[in-house]
């Protein structure tokens, strides 16, 4: 009756852990510091792929699960992605404050990237990048961009696009009185 008990009371007290374990996922290995070295050129790929608009080599880069979250609120897959990716072309791009953080074999890239068209600053954000690790190669699966603000130099612009406008109606005002008086 002891040993009855006994074993009642084991089991009793390890049942949560056999119920805790049966929900654990499997881990993946480890990468090699190999494979996390490959990511930054990966990365650096896909950056020169978009300023490129390569089609062609984004559908080799980008995973056919690739989702985008844009700075402008546009959500789309990879086929969105590849309709839109023509209007980057010629943009150039600087990134910096890069991150790199692994997970099994995704991995999760932070940064800052600001996007350049004929040299004129159109878009400065922080962006999260996906990356997964998948036949022997990085896959590209995730962007998300966000807006750090306007540049510096866009209420200058503005500031001299209303100087123009003042000098315009001044020039009118004073047309229209020389015929009013002549």
């Amino acid at each position: 009756m002891k040993t009855t008990l006994v074993l009642l009371a084991a089991l009793f007290a390890a049942t949560p852990l056999l119920a805790q374990g049966s929900n654990v996922q499997p881990q993946s290995a480890e990468l090699s510091s190999s494979v996390k070295a490959a990511l930054r050129p990966a990365q650096e790929n896909m950056f020169r792929v978009v300023s490129n608009g390569d089609a062609a080599a984004l559908r080799q880069v980008a995973g056919a699960d690739y989702l985008t979250i844009n700075a402008d609120g546009t959500y789309m897959d990879k086929a969105g992605m590849l309709q839109i990716l023509p209007k980057f072309k010629g943009s150039t791009y600087a990134v910096s404050g890069q991150t790199d953080r692994f997970y099994g074999n995704i991995a999760l890239s932070t940064g800052r990237a600001k996007f350049y068209i004929k040299s004129i600053l159109v878009a400065d954000v922080y962006f999260t990048q996906g990356w997964a690790y998948r036949d022997g190669q990085w896959s590209y699966i995730h962007w998300h961009g966000t807006m750090t603000g306007l540049p510096v130099y866009y209420p200058v612009i503005l500031l001299l696009a209303f100087l123009v406008l003042v000098v315009l109606v001044y020039w009118g005002i004073r047309r229209w009185r020389k015929r009013q008086a002549g």
